[in-house]
């Protein structure tokens, strides 16, 4: 006996991200940060940042440490 239902997993297309989105592909990848006043030789603010696509391209992760001054490390993580 064979079941004449179609298996809703294989007939239907997985959605797919807008063409648009692959514009942030320059943003994957490991950014060193470093921020300083204009007036200093010295950086304020230092830290890096990790982007990466989430399974199925929709969404972008972003990872992170900074540090502002002498202030505590902040960690980051983004959807």
């Amino acid at each position: 006996m064979t079941n004449n239902k179609a298996n809703p997993q294989t007939s239907e297309q997985q959605p797919k991200p807008d063409p648009a989105v692959r514009r942030f592909d320059v943003l994957i990848g490991t950014w060193d940060l470093k921020v300083r006043k204009l007036d200093s030789d010295e950086d304020h603010i230092t830290g890096w940042n990790t982007f990466e696509w989430l399974a199925g391209g929709f969404f972008l992760k972003s990872e992170g440490e900074i540090t502002l001054y002498e202030a505590p490390k902040f960690r980051n993580h983004c959807l």
